[in-house]
């Protein structure tokens, strides 16, 4: 049965109010906390800590970073906290096996991220350099855009590498794509402008890279006392269910979404989905990172030379 259009406006209306920041939840691919940046007391703790941090949450809220987990740890975390953004912190044994710790600062909260660490096989230096090298080579926008998918997809591993792009009014189009052949095609597909929300759009701003690492997934919610924390920031924050079933629909267990961000402006994205659930590993997150700053730059650069 087709929906009415005043049943279409109630539904967009309620995704563009959807409270994306402040989700309450995480992916259960690992573990967060949260203290107060002045005083050391944990305030919020995802339910799944005790799996990776050896101590229930109701254990934790209230007490102190440093007693809790000792000198090491803490003083990873301070020296993250000092050279800001979201910073690694350190990788450390609390019992359940290594994790990697990082961290950002939210609503005067130091927001802290563990996972397993992983033992990722490809230098992080060699495959950046192989990257930048490739596309420095470019001479053209789409030249850059269709070396960059192609690549992406060879480092990565994903199934489906996306370069997306708004137009002013926020509609966007699939501008370039690698793929199998045993895919759907989505090049030259045109979505239009509340495919995707203001509120997401403007999430993406603040974190150059989100992802989900299965669609079916069951959420960890967060376990607090104080309000709900703004975790735009976190690897780990929850995902919209409206998005989830979205990406279902399309054929995606899985996916990786970077900012394209120009000149301080949302450009596009570049996107990733996978058909089988898939979690990158931190070392393959911080190669797509470096890689999206020389992406930005030199598009930005071949803009302006065609703008000329």
């Amino acid at each position: 049965m087709e929906m009415r259009e005043a049943d279409v406006a109630r539904a967009l209306e309620t995704c563009a109010e959807e409270p994306v920041h402040i989700p309450g939840c995480i992916q259960p691919t690992g573990v967060l906390l949260a203290y107060g940046s002045t005083t050391g007391t944990i305030s919020h703790v995802s339910a799944n800590a005790e799996d990776f941090l050896g101590t229930s949450p109701e254990a934790l809220i209230g007490q102190n970073m440093l007693n809790s987990f000792g000198p090491d740890l803490w003083h990873g975390l301070k020296n993250a906290a000092i050279v800001g953004g979201r910073s690694p912190a350190g990788t450390f044994d609390l019992g359940s096996g290594p994790l990697d710790f990082h961290s950002f600062e939210s609503d005067s909260q130091m927001v802290v991220e563990a996972e397993p660490w992983a033992d990722d096989p490809h230098s992080t230096i060699q495959n950046l350099s192989f990257l930048i090298n490739r596309v420095q080579a470019t001479d053209s926008v789409q030249a850059l855009f269709q070396q960059s998918s192609e690549l992406l997809r060879s480092v990565t591993g994903y199934d489906r590498v996306m370069i997306y792009r708004f137009d002013r009014d926020w509609n966007g189009e699939v501008v370039a794509e690698a793929r199998p052949r045993s895919i759907e095609p989505f090049l030259g597909l045109r979505f239009p402008h509340w495919d995707i929300p203001p509120q997401a759009r403007a999430m993406m701003l603040k974190s150059d890279l989100r992802f989900i690492c299965d669609v079916d997934q069951t959420p960890v919610p967060l376990i607090t006392e104080k309000p709900a924390l703004d975790i735009s920031s976190a690897f780990l924050r929850g995902v919209s269910p409206v998005h989830m079933t979205y990406l279902r629909n399309i054929g995606a267990a899985a996916s990786l979404t970077l900012s394209v961000i120009i000149e301080g402006k949302l450009w596009g994205t570049l996107s990733f989905h996978h058909r089988r659930p898939r979690t990158p590993t931190l070392n393959q997150r911080q190669i797509l990172v470096g890689f999206l700053r020389v992406f930005e730059t030199k598009l930005n650069l071949l803009e302006q030379q065609d703008a000329l």
